[in-house]
């Protein structure tokens, strides 16, 4: 009897065991579908908000410092514009013009368009290097010399980050010289507002189609901003084409999971951190949206996604700073910490003042948790663990303050969100005029360097009020036309069409407690670009049929009149 009762049992564990291995089997894949579910309406709740906050307030920099302004009349000529452009579209797509457009030369086109835009803006506004740019130029200059006061101790110390960047103005010094450096530079910035304009086509029809990419190529040769950051030598404009090549090929490897796919997505995110380190923030969305393609589709090649990009990148970070240390003996490892610049993010009163606790060496932020000069507090013997300790106490004050005054707190973070994300320009014109600059930056002011009549205008006249008009314009259909399409993905997506919201959320969600400058917004709206053709396409479709509705209802009332007319009268 016992032998009867032992096989029963050694029979109902397999049987056990098999039925919560098919509950795993089903539940992961809920637990995956859930994930892109809050993606995708928190993407819409979002970004929703910001367009209508957009459509009513407008930041802009009239005095050329990072002081913000509102204009609060802005809505009625971003409705023109945008109803105009919209108008467009319908006609270009009721014409059958968009499919005979070819995709890759339209590609090309809007690529050298960028490349030529920007180029000729460089030379035309005369500007030179300023602030950060100035400090990497000097940077480059000085390593590997007997005198390296930008080094060790100061503001490579403090910001090894930037080290990549500083070796790609190095390679430029060593090809151009010293007299042609910034030039070359400009055009660095030229190349790859180039290949961003062509790799947002590309990404387009990967994501949706053919006439959705002719459709973003076209709407492309507005995007102002792109080619007017031709002037700031930083890393902002060479690291988009590359995170926007790493969301392309991820794309690609999740739709055929060709091996070589996810190779070329980990080396060109590795490079866009490593030229600016806030792209660390695509890497994250892609690995979330991997493991949510693994979870949904069971697809366990996408796990091995997620390790080739974040060992790449680990790989060639970690032996990047090993040769600088080795070859340069500079302090590689000795940098701010992410407290600091949070901290940062959480500091300043609702006038843009520092608070009133705060340490004396805080300037103050021109705007609510912009950066205000707080890394540079600890002059002499710099040493990381005492910035993390201050900036602990930093943040416990802040926080405490935000908790005594909820007031305070909503409208400190409402100003702080809008200064980021109602700029249409992102700071691409302030960053080529400043009109004030730090006693050890020079004399004069970018602002008082000499001027042609049309640059003038782009600053001060008629020219830019068209160019903030324009781009506020730009700037709410783009932002329209991302959250119409996440609308109509609500019923049924594939999972790599989230991969650009989600970089979108990554970076609105850093921002809300980090340092913050509306330029760091700026390649959130270069990716919602993706969604940019198939979202006016949809807009304008909708637009047709609710006209047409609207025309039949009234012919429709029209012939009942006239009906009843001829029955009162007895006239047909």
């Amino acid at each position: 009897m016992s032998s009867i009762t032992s096989s029963a049992e050694t029979q109902a564990k397999p049987s056990s065991s098999k039925a919560k291995s098919q509950q795993r089997q089903y539940i992961i894949p809920v637990v995956g579908n859930v994930l892109s579910r809050i993606i995708l309406w928190t993407g819409i709740i979002v970004f929703s908000c910001i367009g209508l906050g957009a459509l009513m307030f407008t930041t802009f920099y009239p005095s050329y410092t990072e002081k913000a302004e509102y204009l609060t009349n802005a809505a009625w000529p971003v409705i023109v514009l945008s109803t105009a452009a919209i108008a467009v579209v319908a006609l270009l797509n009721r014409c059958n013009i968009l499919e005979r457009i070819n995709v890759n030369v339209l590609s090309w086109i809007v690529c050298c368009y960028m490349i030529v835009a920007s180029t000729v803006w460089a030379i035309a506004s005369n500007t030179f290097p300023a602030y950060d740019s100035l400090d990497l130029i000097n940077a480059a200059k000085e390593l590997g010399t007997d005198d390296m006061p930008m080094w060790n101790g100061w503001y490579m110390e403090r910001y090894p980050y930037q080290m990549p960047f500083v070796m790609v103005i190095r390679l430029l010094l060593g090809m151009v010289g010293d007299s042609q450096l910034y030039i070359a530079l400009e055009f660095l910035n030229a190349i790859c507002a180039g290949a961003t304009a062509l790799l947002l086509v590309r990404l387009s029809r990967q994501l949706f189609s053919d006439k959705a990419a002719v459709m973003t190529g076209l709407f492309s040769f507005f995007f102002l901003p792109l080619f007017l950051y031709s002037t700031f030598a930083y890393g902002n404009v060479p690291s988009l084409p590359f995170a926007l090549a790493a969301i392309l090929w991820q794309s690609k490897f999740m739709e055929t999971n060709t091996w070589r796919h996810v190779i070329f997505a980990a080396m060109a995110i590795t490079v866009s951190i490593l030229l600016k380190s806030t792209m660390i923030v695509v890497l994250m969305a892609m690995c979330l949206i991997l493991l949510i393609h693994a979870m949904v589709k069971r697809n366990w090649h996408s796990i091995a996604g997620i390790i080739v990009p974040i060992v790449v990148y680990a790989a060639c970070s970690h032996g990047f700073f090993t040769v600088m240390e080795k070859k340069y003996d500079v302090v590689t490892d000795n940098g701010l910490g992410k407290t600091t610049w949070i901290a940062m993010g959480l500091q300043g009163d609702e006038y843009g003042n520092r608070l009133p606790d705060a340490p004396s060496w805080v300037t103050g932020s021109a705007n609510p948790g912009w950066y205000n000069g707080y890394p540079w507090g600890w002059t002499t013997d710099y040493n990381p663990e005492v910035a993390a300790a201050d900036s602990e106490e930093s943040i416990k004050r802040s926080l405490t303050r935000f908790v005594q005054n909820p007031t305070f707190a909503i409208r400190f973070f409402t100003q702080k969100q809008a200064t980021i994300w109602f700029d249409p320009t992102y700071e691409s014109l302030v960053n080529s005029n400043w009109s004030a600059v730090p006693n050890n930056y020079g004399s004069a002011p970018m602002s008082d360097r000499p001027m042609t009549h049309l640059v003038h205008s782009v600053y001060y006249g008629k020219t830019n009020t068209i160019i903030l008009r324009a781009s506020d314009a730009f700037q709410f259909l783009t932002l329209a036309a991302a959250v119409t399409v996440l609308i109509g993905l609500r019923k049924r997506f594939r999972i790599e069409q989230l991969l650009p919201i989600t970089v979108c959320l990554g970076i609105f969600c850093i921002y809300l407690l980090w340092e913050a400058k509306a330029q760091y917004a700026m390649p959130a709206y270069v990716v919602l670009l993706a969604y940019s053709g198939q979202g006016l396409l949809d807009i304008a479709n909708r637009a047709v049929l609710l006209m047409g509705k609207f025309s039949r209802i009234i012919t429709g009332k029209h012939e009942q009149i006239s009906t009843q007319l001829a029955a009162d009268t007895g006239i047909d």
